[in-house]
C-alpha cells in the first residue's frame, strides 16, 4: 500500500532536497508525487525540454526507497505559452478572460493549449520511459516555511503508521452499486437560462446523493457519456440536454432490469441547447417513463405546493412539471386547486426494470420515502447510520468488508458497534 505526500521541490531552495526527502522517510512515506505544477521548468521555451532537475529528484528519492508518481504538468501552463497565445485562457460566461497565474486557467478547447499539452506529455513520457506561485503560499503543507515539524506533521506520521493495519481492506476493490449522471452541457444550459431563482442543479444533485450516502449505498458520480449498464440504480438529475444516443442507452438499461430515477427538466433540449420540435417532453423518454409533461411552473418557495399520496401528505417547491400519466403509476400528485389531475412522482415498469420520475423538489420526508422504494426495487441494502458516520464496502465475494468511519468529534453507536471520536472499524461481511 502506498502512503505519501505531494512534493514541489521546484518551489524551494535546491539545497533542501535531501533534508526534505529524509523528513518524508521519517514521516513514514513510501511514495511522493511531483511535477504537476512545473511545466515552466520542463519546457522553459517552446519546444526546448529540460528534465535534469527532476532527474536529480527522482534519483535522490530512489536512494531512500521512495517511489515516484510523476504528474503531468498541464494544470499550470507556462507564462510564455499564455503570452504567445492569450486565447488559451478560459473565459467566464460573460466573456471575461481569467487572469494568468493560478491553476486550471486554460481553456480545454484551445488548440494551442492542447497542442502544447500533447508535446510536453509526450516528451515527459519519452524521457522517463525505460518558483512558489503566489496563489499557493498560504496553502498549508505538513511543514511550515521554517521547516519545523509540528502538529500536522506528527498527525500525518501517526496516520501513516496506523493505516497499515487496514492495508488488506483498503487494497480491495471498491465498486459502487448506484450512479448519478453528471452532464456539463446541462449545467451550462441552466446557467445560461435560469429556470427558477431557487433551482441549483448541483445542489439538487447533492441532495439526492446525500440520501444514498447516509444509507450506506456507494455512489459513483460519472459523466452521462460513460457506460452505466452495470449499476443497480441510476439517477438522472435535471439533465436538460440529451440526445438519442443517451436516451437509447437509458432505455436499454431499464429494459434489461435496471432501476432509473429521472428528475424534472430532463430531456428538454438537444445537444445544441435548442428546444426539440414535434416531440413531447421528456424527449424520447415518454414511452419508458409512461408519461408526458404538458406544463411547467417555476416556484419561488421550497414548500409552495401540497402533495398527496395514498400513504400521506407532503409539500414541494422550487419547480414543478405537470405530469400526465400514460401508463405510469402515480406515487404522489399535486394537491392544490386546479392541479390535482397532475402527477408529481411516478413509477413505470419498463421491460425487466422500472423508471421513476420526480417532477418537483419534494420535502425531505417524501424524498426519503421515494428512495426507500427505489432502493428496495434495486435490491440495495439500506443502513440506518447516525449523522456523521460513513460506510464503505470493499472487496468481492466472501472477502467483502464494511468500513465504518465516524466523522464526529464524539463517540457514536453505528450498526451495533461503538466508534470513538473519528474512529474507524473494519467489519467482515
Amino acid at each position: 500500500m502506498y502512503v505519501g505526500v505531494d512534493y514541489y521541490p521546484e518551489q524551494w531552495e535546491p539545497g533542501m532536497l535531501d533534508e526534505d526527502l529524509d523528513r518524508m522517510v521519517e514521516l513514514g512515506c513510501n511514495v511522493i508525487r511531483i511535477g504537476e505544477f512545473a511545466w515552466h521548468l520542463m519546457e522553459p521555451q517552446e519546444g526546448k525540454f529540460d528534465f535534469p532537475f527532476f532527474d536529480r529528484v527522482i534519483a535522490a528519492a530512489g536512494k531512500r526507497g521512495l517511489s515516484v508518481i510523476f504528474g503531468t504538468p498541464t494544470a499550470s501552463p507556462p507564462a510564455w505559452l499564455a503570452h504567445a497565445h492569450p486565447d488559451i485562457l478560459s473565459q467566464s460566461e460573460t466573456g471575461v478572460p481569467r487572469a494568468y497565474g493560478g491553476r486550471h486557467v486554460a481553456c480545454y478547447s484551445s488548440e494551442p493549449y492542447l497542442e502544447r499539452c500533447r508535446a510536453i506529455v509526450t516528451a515527459l513520457a519519452e524521457h522517463y520511459r525505460g518558483a512558489a506561485k503566489g496563489a499557493e503560499q498560504f496553502c498549508y503543507g505538513l511543514l511550515d516555511p521554517d521547516n519545523v515539524p509540528r502538529r500536522r506533521f506528527f498527525e500525518a506520521q501517526s496516520f501513516f503508521s496506523e493505516v497499515k493495519q487496514f492495508e488488506a481492506a483498503l487494497s480491495a476493490p471498491m465498486r459502487a452499486e448506484a450512479a448519478i449522471l453528471y452532464d456539463y452541457d446541462s449545467l451550462a444550459s441552466f446557467r445560461i437560462q435560469r429556470q427558477s431563482l431557487l433551482l441549483e442543479p448541483e445542489r439538487e444533485m447533492k441532495r439526492l446523493h446525500g440520501i444514498l450516502h447516509r444509507s450506506g449505498v456507494g455512489v459513483d458520480v460519472i459523466p452521462a457519456s460513460r457506460d452505466f449498464s452495470g449499476y443497480k440504480l441510476v439517477i438522472v438529475p435535471n439533465m436538460a440536454v440529451t440526445d438519442q444516443d443517451f436516451t437509447a442507452r437509458l432505455k436499454a438499461y431499464v429494459a434489461s432490469g435496471g432501476v432509473a430515477l429521472v428528475t424534472f427538466r430532463t430531456a428538454v433540449k438537444d445537444r445544441d441547447n435548442n428546444l426539440v420540435f414535434g416531440k413531447s417532453l421528456p424527449v424520447d423518454l415518454t414511452d419508458m417513463l409512461g408519461l408526458c409533461v404538458v406544463e411547467t411552473e417555476s416556484l419561488q418557495e421550497p414548500d409552495a405546493v401540497p402533495l398527496a399520496s395514498e400513504s400521506g401528505r407532503g409539500t414541494a417547491g422550487v419547480f414543478r412539471d405537470m405530469v400526465v400519466p400514460q401508463g405510469a403509476h402515480v406515487l404522489w400528485r399535486y394537491d392544490d386547486e386546479f392541479y390535482r389531475q397532475y402527477a408529481a412522482v411516478t413509477r413505470c415498469d419498463y421491460g425487466l426494470g422500472a423508471a421513476y420520475y420526480l417532477g418537483t423538489v419534494p420535502d425531505a420526508a417524501v424524498l426519503d420515502a421515494l428512495f426507500g422504494e427505489l432502493m428496495s426495487r434495486a435490491v440495495l441494502e439500506r443502513l440506518e447510520l447516525p449523522e456523521g458516520v460513513e460506510c464503505a464496502v470493499r472487496g468481492e465475494g466472501e472477502r467483502r468488508v464494511r468500513i465504518l468511519m465516524n466523522h464526529n468529534a464524539r463517540p457514536v453507536t453505528a450498526l451495533g458497534r461503538e466508534l470513538g471520536p473519528f474512529g474507524v472499524e473494519v467489519i467482515p461481511i
